[in-house]
């Protein structure tokens, strides 16, 4: 677990997915943003990490060595 991350809650009912808890109060009360991570926002867009040859393919070949 990344201990720099906000905690995760996941919401079922009148809200559902995943949120961040972002303030938590003395009285209980919190505040929840969307959960951020690069797996929640391509979970969202209904997308994958590019493979090799389709990042190859849209951006070319990345420098290996000094510039």
């Amino acid at each position: 677990m990344d201990e720099t991350r906000p905690p995760i809650v996941e919401l079922t009912g009148a809200l559902t997915g995943r949120y961040e808890l972002l303030e938590q109060a003395e009285d209980g009360t919190i505040v929840l943003g969307p959960d951020t991570s690069a797996e929640a926002i391509m979970r969202r867009h209904n997308s994958r990490p590019a493979t090799a040859d389709e990042f190859r393919a849209a951006l070319g070949d990345l420098p290996t060595g000094p510039a």
